[in-house]
């Protein structure tokens, strides 16, 4: 069955699909603070291994011309459209309106009563077919994220920016963490050089100690506080004095700046 616009049309999921939708949803989500890398079998058990998820209710995009997949939508018999995708590069508006036309018809000919999907709040192609097609906007679910592992978080932050923290420091950091579970590490090193940035519970001698609370430090790394702010309201304490502004910009650089937003797939 076939569902045709200008440029889009839309086509039955096929086993073997899941790589190409994979690579749909890295273009599109990447760059949004709640992004995690994901495996074709992660992808599978996030929405393929789900009990109201049939086959049919993976609707695809493709365009006319060569047949390359440009979009998708995952709806549940529940009335949850689990993920929607489309490439960045393409008609945003076209794919969207295209595929949230199909899953109503697919979830009204399930018997489902309503239609529920999450959507980054920054996406105006999302906003404005949802507005076009007369959908309700309600308050987006609060989230809660906690760190189980400090030593890796350190890790893959410093990897981001890696370039941008060899050119400007030349320090060892030493963060001491506080009022931390005892499964967490509570000292983690951060040794930084014009020729590498290496992170380890090791101990080694510090040129910067910083001492703040397990809150304070996940609500620096995550968005939600700035690290001066932490250190006005005394929640980070910095040794030496001297080394005050290296220790807050370090924080800065390691910090998570781009919008949070999961996808319902995630956490439904």
């Amino acid at each position: 069955m076939s569902t045709d616009f200008e440029s889009y049309a839309i086509r039955d999921f096929r086993d073997g699909d899941e790589a190409e939708l994979l690579q749909i949803f890295e273009r599109a989500y990447a760059n949004l603070g709640g992004y995690t890398h994901r495996t074709l079998e992660y992808w599978r058990w996030c929405l393929l291994q789900r009990p109201d998820v049939e086959k049919s209710g993976i609707i695809i995009s493709v365009e006319k011309s060569n047949g390359v997949i440009v979009g998708y939508a995952v709806a549940g018999k529940s009335g949850n459209l689990w993920e929607l995708a489309y490439d960045p590069l393409k008609d945003g508006k076209e794919i969207v309106a295209l595929v949230l036309r199909k899953a109503e018809d697919y979830l009204q000919s399930v018997g489902a009563s309503s239609i529920n999907l999450s959507a980054p709040q920054m996406d105006r192609v999302v906003s404005e077919v949802c507005r076009d097609f007369g959908y309700a906007i309600t308050p987006s679910p609060q989230m809660f994220c906690a760190v189980l592992n400090y030593s890796t978080l350190f890790a893959s932050l410093s990897n981001n920016v890696s370039t941008n923290l060899k050119t400007r420091f030349s320090d060892t950091f030493l963060i001491k963490i506080e009022q931390a579970p005892l499964w967490i590490d509570h000292e983690i090193f951060v040794e930084v050089n014009r020729n590498n940035v290496r992170v380890s519970c090791e101990p080694c001698k510090p040129t910067v100690s910083l001492k703040i609370d397990n809150v304070s430090l996940s609500s620096i790394l995550f968005g939600n506080i700035s690290p001066l702010s932490a250190f006005l309201r005394l929640k980070l304490k910095v040794k030496p004095v001297s080394k005050v502004l290296t220790a807050l910009s370090f924080l800065s650089q390691l910090q998570v700046k781009d919008k949070w937003s999961f996808p319902l797939s995630e956490y439904g």
